[in-house]
C-alpha cells in the first residue's frame, strides 16, 4: 500500500505543552537514524595468524522493494524549468540494468565498518554554517551582529588576489533603485541603502583576511549566489565595490562577511574535527584499502551484479523529493544529552563548537515496506521533484566477491556482513528515504582456501579449485570475527550497542510502522505538525524500534 508524507501525519502527534509553553508535537521522525560510533574505540586489523585466504564468494541479490541504482543523471524538457526536472534511471550496460561493483563494494564496506567498529569515513571536512532568523534570535547568534541602529556594511573591492573593504558611513532602510535587496520575500519592499563617506580623502579601507573571503563565498546559498553574483559581484573590480555586510571580533577586526543583514556564520569545527584521523591499523581500511594520508591496497574486489530476472516497477516514474536535513540539524546529527523530545531552546543545544561535542554515529536508513510518494501539492514542481525509474521488487541478480590474502577474522567479517539474520536486509541505491533499496543477499558458495594450499598443488588448480566451505566452517569464521571484536571492545559482540542498533535498523520483516520513520514535515499545512519550529529531538534508533 502506498503512503504519502501528509497521510503519515494526519491526526498524529502528541500535542502536549513543552517547557516553553508552546504545543509539543513529540519527538522528530526521519527515514534514517544513527548507529553509535565512538572515535575512541576503533578496532584495529587482526594480527597476522599465518593464514591468508584467497578465492571467490558467489552471491545472489533479491530486491524486497523497488530498487534504483542510478546511472548518469539526465535533464529533459523544453524550457528552463522542465530542464531542471531530474530523471533518475537505472544504470544500464548494453541496454540491460546492472549494479556496478563499486556500489556493492561501498554497501559492504559501510556494513563492515559498523560491525568491526572501524573509523567513521569518509566524512565531510567542509565548513558548516548556521543562522537563526526567527523573531527570537538566539543569544549566541545575536551577539555576533551589532544592533539595528549600527548595522555594519561596506563595499568589497578586489585587486588581484587581495580583497579590501571600504566601510559605509551608515546604512539606512529605504526604497528605490539605490536600495539593496538582500533576498526575495513576500511583501518586502524596503532594502538597505549603503551611504559612502562623502569626501574621498576621508574614506578608509581595511584588508580582508583571505580565510574570511573564502568563508564568505562558501556560506552563500544558491539564491544569494545568483542574486549577489548578478547585481554586486561585477562591481568587485570596477572601483564601485560590491555591497556586503560584515561583523567584527572582540579586537575590532573583520571576522565574517555576508550578503544579508543576518547572514550564515561558520562553526569553528567541522564533522571531520569531531571524528579525527583514521588510524593506520584500522580494520576496514586494512581490508578494503584507503587513499589520502595513508594509502593502502584493498584485498576485496566485487564484480558488477547482473540481473537474472527483472521487471520495471511501473510505466510511470515515482515523483520524489530527495532533500533531507543537513548536518547542521543539531537535534538529529549531534548527541544532545540534555535535550527533550521537543520545545528545546537553541542556545541550550550542543553544537559543533561545544566542548566534548560528539556525533550521533553512522547514518543508516530504515526499511519501509511502502513507497512514500511526493505530496500532491508538490507534484510537478520540477525544481525540487525528481522522477525515479526503479526496478520492481523480486528482481534478482548475481555477483562475485574475490578476496586475496585475507585473514580468517577478516573473512569472517565479510561473511557476517553478507549473511544477515533471518528477516533482515541491506539498503542499496537511491531513494532509501522513500522506501526503495531494501535488498536481501544470499551466499551461494564460498570457494576460498589458504593461499599456501592454493599454490601447493598444480593438479588441484587444474581440477577446478577448492571445494566450497561448509556451513559449519563459515560459522566458525564468523564466530572468530565476532569474538575478536567482542574481546577488543570488552563486551560480547551481540551485546554491543552498535550491533543491537544495526540489527534493529536492518530488520525488514518487523520494521517500524511507516509513520514512525517518515520524513519530518516542516510545514503546518495539511494538518501536519511543525517539528522544526518546535525544536524536536530525533530519538535513538533503539527507542524508535522499541515503539514500532
Amino acid at each position: 500500500m502506498r503512503q504519502t508524507y501528509s497521510q503519515s501525519f494526519k491526526g498524529g502527534g502528541n500535542h502536549a505543552r513543552s517547557r516553553t509553553g508552546k504545543p509539543c508535537v513529540g519527538p522528530a521522525t526521519a527515514p534514517y537514524n544513527f548507529i553509535p560510533c565512538d572515535p575512541r574505540g576503533i578496532v584495529p586489523s587482526p594480527p597476522n595468524d599465518g593464514t591468508a585466504y584467497t578465492g571467490v564468494i558467489h552471491c545472489r541479490l533479491r530486491a524486497l522493494t523497488p530498487l534504483l541504482v542510478a546511472g548518469p543523471q539526465e535533464a529533459k524538457g523544453r524550457d528552463t524549468q522542465d530542464a531542471e526536472a531530474q530523471d533518475r534511471r537505472f544504470f544500464m550496460v548494453d541496454g540491460k540494468p546492472v549494479i556496478p561493483g563499486t556500489s556493492l563494494k561501498g554497501m559492504l564496506r559501510s556494513f563492515v565498518e559498523i560491525i568491526s567498529h572501524s573509523h567513521l569515513s569518509p566524512v565531510n571536512g567542509g565548513k558548516l554554517f548556521w543562522r537563526n532568523v526567527t523573531g527570537t534570535k538566539s543569544a549566541a547568534y545575536k551577539e555576533k551582529f551589532p544592533p539595528d541602529d549600527n548595522i555594519l556594511g561596506g563595499f568589497l573591492h578586489r585587486k588581484g588576489a587581495r580583497y579590501t573593504l571600504e566601510p559605509a558611513s551608515r546604512i539606512t532602510r529605504g526604497i528605490g533603485p539605490e536600495a539593496y535587496q538582500t533576498g526575495k520575500m513576500h511583501l518586502k519592499e524596503q532594502g538597505y541603502i549603503f551611504h559612502r563617506v562623502k569626501e574621498e580623502k576621508d574614506r578608509k579601507t581595511w584588508d580582508v583576511p583571505p580565510e574570511v573571503v573564502e568563508t564568505f563565498f562558501d556560506q552563500m546559498t544558491e539564491d544569494q549566489e545568483n542574486r549577489w553574483g548578478r547585481k554586486e559581484k561585477p562591481h568587485l573590480d570596477d572601483g564601485k565595490g560590491a555591497r556586503v555586510f560584515y561583523c567584527v571580533d572582540k579586537n575590532g577586526q573583520i571576522a565574517a562577511l555576508g550578503t544579508a543583514r543576518y547572514f550564515r556564520v561558520a562553526y569553528r569545527h567541522t564533522v571531520r574535527d569531531l571524528v579525527g584521523e583514521c588510524p593506520a591499523d584500522d580494520f576496514a581500511a586494512g581490508l578494503f584499502g584507503s587513499v589520502g594520508r595513508i594509502i593502502r591496497k584493498g584485498r576485496v574486489a566485487v564484480s558488477a551484479a547482473r540481473f537474472t530476472r527483472h521487471s520495471w516497477h511501473s510505466p510511470s516514474p515515482i515523483e520524489a523529493i530527495l532533500m533531507e536535513p543537513h548536518p547542521t540539524c543539531l537535534l538529529h546529527y549531534l548527541q544532545q544529552p540534555k535535550a527533550r523530545d521537543c520545545g528545546n531552546k537553541l542556545d541550550e543545544l550542543e553544537t559543533y563548537d561545544s566542548p566534548g561535542a560528539r556525533l550521533r554515529g553512522r547514518k543508516y536508513y530504515w526499511h519501509c515496506k511502502s513507497v512514500r510518494l511526493c505530496p500532491k501539492h508538490l507534484r510537478g514542481k520540477s525544481k525540487i521533484v525528481s522522477r525515479l525509474h526503479p526496478l520492481a521488487a523480486e528482481s534478482e541478480a548475481r555477483f562475485t566477491i574475490r578476496v586475496d590474502g585475507v585473514s580468517g577474522v577478516e573473512l569472517g567479517a565479510l561473511l557476517t556482513a553478507l549473511e544477515l539474520p533471518q528477516g533482515h536486509a541491506h539498503k542499496l541505491g537511491l531513494g532509501k528515504a522513500l522506501g526503495l533499496g531494501s535488498v536481501r543477499l544470499e551466499v551461494e558458495d564460498v570457494l576460498v582456501q589458504p593461499r599456501r594450499e592454493r599454490y601447493a598443488s598444480l593438479r588441484d588448480r587444474f581440477a577446478g579449485g577448492p571445494a566450497p566451505l561448509t556451513p559449519a566452517a563459515c560459522q566458525e569464521l564468523k564466530a572468530a570475527f565476532q569474538g575478536y571484536v567482542g574481546e577488543r571492545m570488552g563486551k560480547p559482540y551481540e551485546q554491543l550497542e552498535s550491533i543491537r542498533t544495526l540489527l534493529a535498523m536492518t530488520d525488514f520483516d518487523q520494521c517500524p510502522r511507516a509513520e514512525k520513520t517518515a520524513p519530518m514535515p516542516l510545514e503546518e499545512k495539511y494538518g501536519q505538525p511543525n517539528f522544526a519550529k518546535s525544536k524536536a529531538l530525533l530519538p535513538s534508533a533503539l527507542k524508535v524500534y522499541g515503539s514500532r
